[in-house]
């Protein structure tokens, strides 16, 4: 591009130089003025040339710098390329999360909206709960069927590993009746109550607003009423002393509540209720703890009906064994009654053969017209003799067999 602006400058000048010279030789023949004029002409074109030359020069730089940058700005473009690939796959990405936000805002919404109707139902059921076991028959009941439910899920037969509502009496004969008593190997048993108060929790519940503060000291009082009724139900049932109307029982009675929140509660409110429940000899049990300790129980059962059904074998076995050495003392008699049969008989046979056949085959052969020829067949003695026992189990030593036991 330079050289292009070059050839230009150079075409103009030569044009104008042409031009002065040639109107000097047509203005040759007016003298000196016209020479003098011609000079002065050359003279303004050299000054303009030079000052187009500067110009040009300064035109020139100017490109090439400006090429110069544009060259710099490619290379720095291409050195960004990488760059700019990066960021378009980091804005498709955050694209992308901003739409997945999107949905996942929408479903959290939905899911909101579902917990929200999901609350205000189970706070419908919480308030009509409330309202059933405000009758002391209806919320006794419950906790029967509760135990009844845990019972057979921990694999315990109804009326044989427990008794529902069996009624005794203690030492000073006032009648006791628990709700239900475990039975133990070795006849010992646990009773179990299950009449526990809680009202007051359930009333406590109704207060559930914890922006409220009357709502927050309302369940605050009646939770302390909670823990009040329980700790007295503690004490009734320390003072009824359940296990002196059974034979071999434990010395304590459990408590059965009904609810692992009704305990909860009740604890977090006072944690020392356990130690004061155990002072009085009562255990609080949940359904999930008296759960583990009836399957416990039900382990421990099997493992003592499967030791009786071990220690019947064993017994069989031995009695078994006893019964075999009898049959083994009468066998080992029967072989020795046959070994000596079959000494007499081959005694015998000797005697017949050396007897009786041998002048009855003479006779026979000497009187054959009024006998007749008549094989009398030969007598064989027994060579098969008995075997005796001969495990020291079976080896019987000359015993008589009216020593053996009755009935063997």
């Amino acid at each position: 591009m330079i050289e292009i602006v070059y050839v230009l400058v150079g075409a103009a000048l030569g044009a104008v130089a042409g031009y002065f010279v040639g109107s000097s030789r047509y203005k040759q023949g007016a003298g000196g003025d016209a020479a003098a004029e011609l000079g002065a002409r050359l003279a303004a074109a050299e000054a303009m040339a030079n000052e187009r030359l500067g110009q040009i020069a300064s035109l020139k730089a100017d490109i090439e710098n400006r090429q110069l940058k544009h060259n710099e700005e490619n290379a720095l473009l291409l050195k960004l390329k990488p760059v700019e690939t990066v960021l378009g796959e980091m804005q498709r990405k955050v694209a992308d999360i901003e739409k997945q936000r999107a949905d996942e805002l929408a479903a959290l919404q939905t899911s909101l909206k579902h917990q929200v109707d999901a609350t205000e139902k189970l706070r419908g059921q919480t308030s009509a709960l409330a309202k059933a076991m405000s009758n002391n028959q209806d919320r006794g009941k419950w906790g029967e069927i509760q135990l009844e439910r845990i019972v057979e899920a921990a694999g315990m037969m109804n009326r044989v590993d427990f008794i529902v509502q069996s009624s005794t009496t203690d030492a000073a004969g006032i009648a006791i009746k628990p709700d239900m008593v475990v039975k133990l190997p070795g006849n010992r048993s646990i009773p179990v109550d299950s009449k526990v108060p809680f009202n007051a929790y359930l009333e406590a519940m109704s207060f559930d607003d914890m922006t409220n503060p009357e709502h927050v000291a309302n369940r605050k009082r009646l939770l302390d009423k909670h823990v009040a009724d329980l700790r007295g139900h503690v004490r009734t049932l320390g003072t009824k002393k359940y296990w002196e109307g059974f034979a071999n029982a434990a010395d304590y009675v459990v408590a059965f509540i009904p609810s692992e929140n009704l305990l909860g509660a009740a604890l977090e409110q006072d944690p020392s209720l356990g130690e004061f429940a155990i002072s009085n000899n009562v255990v609080l049990a949940t359904p999930m703890t008296l759960f583990a300790t009836l399957q416990a129980v039900a382990l421990t059962w099997q493992n003592t009906v499967d030791q009786e059904a071990l220690n019947s074998v064993i017994s069989l076995g031995k009695d078994l064994f006893a019964r075999l050495k009898v049959v083994a003392e009468h066998a080992n008699a029967v072989g020795k009654a046959l070994h000596s049969a079959g000494e007499h008989y081959n005694k015998f046979v000797s005697s017949m053969e050396r007897n009786l056949l041998t002048t009855a085959r003479e006779l026979n052969s000497k009187e054959q017209v009024q006998f007749g020829i008549t094989a009398i067949p030969e007598l064989r003695q027994i060579e098969t003799q008995t075997n005796d026992f001969t495990k020291p189990e079976l080896a019987i030593e000359e015993t008589k067999l009216n020593d053996e036991p009755d009935g063997k």
